[in-house]
């Protein structure tokens, strides 16, 4: 798979590599065939990435309303600040605001001089003067979009990265929504953890719309928050590049189609604009050990050329303070023999069916787009529950064709962002972006 790559680096030190690959590697010839194809890209095995080191901010807004007061959520919280600090490196920044009735800003220090200091910050949450009241977020986004403009400012070399953790629904999602202009025009990317079963979900991904990231893991398992907050120092320590963004450029005799991504995250991009046949979008830090995947859609105009090139990818990052750029030129095979037209990439296709499910209501469609994620998540030796629900959602489809009668809980574990979600409609489902875990 991928054997198409770019091999040309603009410079020695150039630490990615762009991939393509087709669903159907051959279409016909004198003929208008849809091609769908993916681009990838990942840093090269050959370049010692071993000594970059991209500091990161990591700005925390922690809920302690009064539905974290209790025996299994209050002290794993507080249990899992170290294990945030232990997996940062020295030159990364740590902000911690807490939000109940209102916010608080309780610490703001780079990693060096936190790593001694893990109980001064859990006694610095233990004395706040906000805790376990009611659930009022827009203080603590206030402070962390304050918190990030200082630090930008003070130190603009850093990836901003805001992860809010909520176990309640919000007394002022309204004003909330309010922040969410400011929140795009930042400099970073915003996920968002719901802790526990009666989280403001929903609101959580209307404040983020738009933004880079904007994830919403569910932490069922209190318990395993620590591990969760670890992972949020592993992937900061991941980042070995910044201020990416992927373009894909067709060329003149290829009609758009639709575009996607497949990871991190699924997500709908709709059509690529006809005019400039042009996709563009700002990917933010990049990181080692991880794989990028773009999805594409182009109709062809008849050609007899066994080769014909079809579109440029260009890949624009920073690296070591300089701006690096990939570029790949992306060809089709064409060719008039028929067995070759029914050879299948089965990964890709998979892939494509997932995808299909974010744009269609088609129940054939939403069904195949569901047994494609459950192939995936078997393959990826996904979390057992996560697959079981799969079954059980797919056998509930085929037996009454509706997923009426689920629990929320249960409605709320397919949302989960694993590969992609299902939003819960009256009488069937549709599917919808999401973008959670990343799967690294």
């Amino acid at each position: 798979m991928f054997s198409n790559s770019s091999d040309k680096l603009n410079s020695s030190t150039n630490p990615f590599r762009i991939n393509y690959s087709f669903v159907h590697p051959y279409v016909a010839m004198d003929s208008d065939p849809l091609v769908q194809f993916a681009v990838t890209f990942s840093n090269r095995d050959d370049v010692d990435l071993s000594q970059i080191d991209v500091s990161t901010h990591i700005c925390l807004v922690l809920d302690i309303s009064g539905s974290m007061n209790t025996s299994d959520k209050y002290p794993l919280l507080l249990d899992a600040i170290p294990c945030i600090v232990d997996a940062l490196s020295d030159n990364d920044w740590l902000s911690i605001i807490l939000f109940s009735t209102r916010g608080e800003l309780i610490w703001s220090n780079d990693i060096g001089s936190s790593r001694e200091r893990t109980e001064e910050i859990i006694q610095r949450i233990h004395q706040s003067g906000v805790k376990f009241e009611q659930t009022y977020l827009s203080s603590g986004l206030r402070l962390a979009i304050q918190e990030i403009q200082y630090l930008s400012h003070y130190r603009a070399d850093v990836v901003n990265r805001l992860y809010i953790l909520t176990d309640g629904q919000l007394h002022d999602a309204e004003v909330c929504y309010e922040f969410n202009s400011q929140l795009l025009n930042l400099d970073l990317e915003i996920n968002s953890y719901g802790f526990g079963q009666d989280f403001a979900e929903e609101t959580m991904r209307q404040i983020m719309n738009g933004c880079r990231g904007g994830r919403v893991k569910c932490i069922y398992n209190q318990q395993e928050i620590s591990k969760e907050f670890a992972y949020i120092g592993k992937v900061a320590g991941n980042l070995i590049a910044t201020d990416a963004e992927v373009e894909l450029i067709l060329s003149p005799n290829v009609i758009p189609g639709d575009a996607f991504r497949f990871e991190p995250g699924t997500k709908w991009f709709r059509s690529i604009e006809g005019r400039t046949r042009l996709f563009s979008t700002a990917i933010g830090g990049l990181e080692k050990g991880r794989v990028y995947k773009y999805c594409f859609e182009a109709r062809l105009q008849p050609s007899r050329k066994d080769r014909q090139q079809i579109a440029t990818a260009i890949l624009r990052f920073n690296f070591q303070g300089k701006q690096e750029i990939v570029t790949q030129e992306i060809f089709v095979n064409r060719s008039q023999d028929q067995f070759r037209h029914r050879m299948t990439d089965d990964e890709i296709a998979d892939w494509f069916s997932l995808l299909d499910g974010l744009r269609t209501n088609d129940p054939q469609a939403q069904m195949e787009s569901l047994k494609a994620r459950l192939k995936i998540l078997r393959q990826e030796g996904a979390d057992t529950a996560q697959i079981e629900l799969i079954e059980q959602v797919i056998d509930k489809l085929v037996k009454e064709g509706t997923l009426e009668g689920l629990s929320e809980v249960e409605q709320r574990r397919l949302r989960a962002d694993d590969i992609t979600a299902i939003s819960i409609n009256k009488g069937g489902y549709s599917e919808q972006t999401t973008s959670f875990p990343d799967p690294s």
